[in-house]
């Protein structure tokens, strides 16, 4: 749906003066390597900067209250590591499987970008009013 759809759905369900919180996977450096550009390119090509990501609730007309960037600690402590956990556990269980192991592959590979890249994205959290 991505971000400015996903508040101009909500935005009709929202009393005047009503708030909403959310959160949306954002550029927070400018010009990223071309390795996590392409990335994100091809498994969220809906990725935006901050900025623009600001610009578009004031086109939508909604007040912001705040916006911060969750900490790395957010990612690694309730999304990475159990995932780790999981991929590990599950490549055992499923050894001799080539499809379940290429998906695996894939979650290993989101890990690995944030452990390089994580200076350049990350999830801002956006509090807002309508």
């Amino acid at each position: 749906m991505g971000f400015g759809e996903g508040l101009r759905a909500w935005k009709r369900l929202l009393k005047a003066g009503g708030y909403i919180a959310v959160s949306e996977l954002s550029w927070i450096k400018d010009d990223p390597p071309e390795e996590i550009a392409a990335y994100w390119k091809e498994n969220y090509p809906g990725i935006s900067t901050t900025a623009e990501n600001l610009q578009t609730v004031v086109d939508l007309d909604y007040s912001i209250v705040d916006h911060f960037i969750l900490p790395d600690s957010s990612w690694w402590d309730n999304y990475y590591h159990p995932i780790e956990k999981r991929v590990a556990m599950l490549r055992e269980k499923y050894k001799g499987d080539e499809t379940v192991q290429k998906d695996l592959d894939g979650y290993q590979e989101e890990v690995e970008m944030f452990r390089k890249y994580a200076d350049w994205y990350g999830y801002v959290f956006y509090l807002l009013k309508r």
